[in-house]
């Protein structure tokens, strides 16, 4: 007998919250809508790139255009409702799918055995920077982690009572004998697999958040905070704003803001200093800034290198829920779990700490106390004065450096996720000084009574963050999650450039 013909089919899980009457996609036209069940198709043309080539040989009067049909069609089952795209459909679905549902059936439908491939998705931004913190995990069976956001998993699975390839990230792929019109038994076998056990055994780290209510309430929690910030009624400890790649800020050397019509010009991305220019322009409004704001920045021939089109989207917000740890990361609510979080902090417990290395902090600024710290203790002032290298400006390589010790002493009155800019600093000057001899030479020239060009021996990246006696108490046990996997991930990175690193706390008089 013939084998019954298999359908690919790509299935989407609605998130919770949403119902069918909910989702319109925009240019769809809808051609069912029946009791649990609507269907949307899209037709789109679009000029071939090969036209503009063959133009001189054409009539200017002659149409050419490809045709695309893409559809979306929605079934509920029970209380859950699910998804079946084609062609670009998914787009229409990306802010109403569970970002993990095709992981989550994937895990439980594939075996350790059965792995065929654990692959990660190219993260962005301050995503990549976060997830990089976790490398020295120790998973079970990838060194890339199993939780990292979207991770593609595929294997042999058995669905239908037959064995196929399976994979999924948001969506779930697979292959089933059902016809359109026995959908809700696909979805019945899905949901009874979704009540099994997982079988892959992978430490996990992050889960994303899709329970609309925690996510309404975190959503709440950013703005509630960042309007306190804006009003200077809070801090801004718990909130971090970077450029897709972290890396331009460092390399920028001005930032344009833009939001209400108003423009501003930074030389140094500082949420506060943003504030309070804004604020002097008229522009009150947290909300405004959060949906509205945008930041360029450019190098120094006023080149474009990278831009924030979105305070709301690219903002890293770090909040807790009772004992529970989240992350606002691109948009997504990432759930710290406690794999990672035990981890973490007993990496960071065995940095190195020296309480009594840095004098304590009675100043009115950090330009203020490294001039005297440089004076006191006989150590080279280097605050502010950057050194370039292949076109890259802006590259600060210490506030301080102990020559005695061979120490390069970062220093900022900082605390939470705003501790991120002093590590990214610490991190980049060492890098940079460690790979490329013609930044060293640079340093040489600049410097000429601290350094010869070369690397001495025994060198030092000394991070000295001046905090509060209270801050001080626990430290650095006591930073929030974002920080501490910040600090690791520039502990990690700097230690493999055969520094040294030492944590040195200033503790804040009055």
């Amino acid at each position: 007998m013939p084998k019954p013909k298999t359908h690919r089919i790509v299935v989407y899980k609605i998130r919770s919250g949403f119902s069918i009457d909910d989702i319109t996609p925009a240019g769809y036209k809808e051609k069912l809508s029946e009791e649990g069940k609507r269907l949307w198709i899209k037709t789109a043309e679009k000029e071939p790139q090969w036209k503009h080539y063959l133009a001189p040989l054409l009539s200017e009067n002659l149409q050419i255009k490809n045709s695309t049909n893409s559809f979306i069609l929605l079934q509920q089952k029970g209380d859950h409702l699910y998804a079946l795209a084609g062609g670009s459909g998914y787009h229409g679905l990306k802010d109403f799918a569970e970002q993990d549902f095709g992981l989550q059936v994937a895990v439980r439908m594939i075996s350790d055995d059965d792995i065929a491939s654990l692959n990660q998705k190219p993260l962005r931004g301050s995503v990549r920077q976060v997830f990089r913190t976790v490398q020295a995990y120790d998973p079970a069976h990838d060194s890339d982690n199993y939780n990292r956001m979207l991770k593609l998993l595929q294997g042999k699975g058995e669905f239908e009572g037959r064995t196929f390839t399976i994979s999924g990230r948001s969506s779930l792929v697979l292959r089933t004998i059902k016809s359109v019109n026995s959908l809700e038994d696909v979805f019945s076998e899905i949901e009874e697999i979704l009540e099994r056990d997982e079988r892959v055994n992978i430490p996990k780290t992050f889960e994303i958040v899709s329970d609309e209510e925690t996510i309404e309430t975190l959503e709440e929690q950013l703005h509630d905070t960042f309007t306190d910030f804006w009003e200077n009624n809070g801090s801004r400890d718990s909130l971090y704003l970077d450029f897709p790649d972290v890396l331009d800020q460092v390399h920028a050397a001005k930032f344009i803001v833009k939001c209400q019509r108003k423009t501003i010009e930074l030389e140094d991305f500082d949420l506060v200093s943003m504030r309070d220019l804004l604020i002097a322009e008229g522009i009150t409004s947290a909300s405004e800034v959060l949906n509205k704001a945008r930041v360029l920045a450019y190098n120094d021939d006023d080149t474009l290198i990278s831009q924030i089109k979105s305070f709301q989207r690219n903002i890293t917000f770090d909040t807790e829920i009772g004992t529970d740890s989240y992350l606002k990361l691109d948009s997504e609510w990432i759930h710290i779990l406690d794999d990672v979080k035990s981890y973490i902090d007993e990496q960071i417990s065995n940095i190195p700490i020296d309480r009594d290395y840095m004098p304590d902090w009675n100043h009115t600024d950090e330009q203020e106390y490294n001039a005297v710290i440089a004076q006191q203790e006989q150590w080279d002032l280097m605050d502010r004065q950057c050194v370039t290298i292949q076109g890259h400006s802006r590259i600060e390589l210490c506030d301080l450096y102990d020559p005695t010790e061979a120490r390069f002493i970062h220093v900022k009155k900082t605390w939470a996720s705003k501790a991120t800019y002093l590590f990214l600093q610490a991190t980049t000057a060492a890098v940079t000084y460690a790979d490329y001899q013609e930044f060293r030479e640079r340093c040489q020239e600049k410097f000429p009574t601290s350094f010869d060009g070369t690397r001495a021996r025994g060198e030092t990246i000394v991070i000295a963050m001046a905090i509060t006696d209270a801050q001080l108490q626990d430290y650095p046990n006591n930073l929030s999650y974002f920080a501490k996997y910040n600090l690791h991930r520039a502990v990690s990175d700097i230690r493999s450039k055969d520094y040294q690193v030492l944590l040195a706390p200033i503790k804040i008089t009055p």
